[in-house]
């Protein structure tokens, strides 16, 4: 009698992406509307998800599914680092 013993294994390849940064410095005036893209990914399998911190001042929004930033700001705001973190959420 022939037995043969078969491991079978899951494996995921997992393929990278990239980030393209639009601008480093951005400088925008109270009452200018407002419609940029600072950080861009490329590449990869699945949707891209973005976020932002803190949060960006009053008048402008992000969108998560494609990281752009718009509206019209309503208030100064001192100069502040912004972290935009992206997610490939390839399944």
């Amino acid at each position: 009698m022939l037995i043969h013993n078969i491991l079978l294994h899951n494996i995921k390849i997992q393929s990278r992406f990239y980030l393209v940064v639009n601008n480093s410095d951005l400088t925008y005036s109270v009452g200018e509307s407002v419609s940029a893209q600072p950080i861009r990914a490329m590449g990869g399998s699945g949707n891209f998800t973005y976020s932002i911190s803190p949060s960006l001042p009053s008048g402008l929004s992000f969108n998560t599914s494609t990281g752009f930033i718009t509206g019209t700001p309503s208030s100064t705001l001192s100069l502040t680092s912004f972290t935009v973190t992206v997610v490939d959420n390839e399944e």
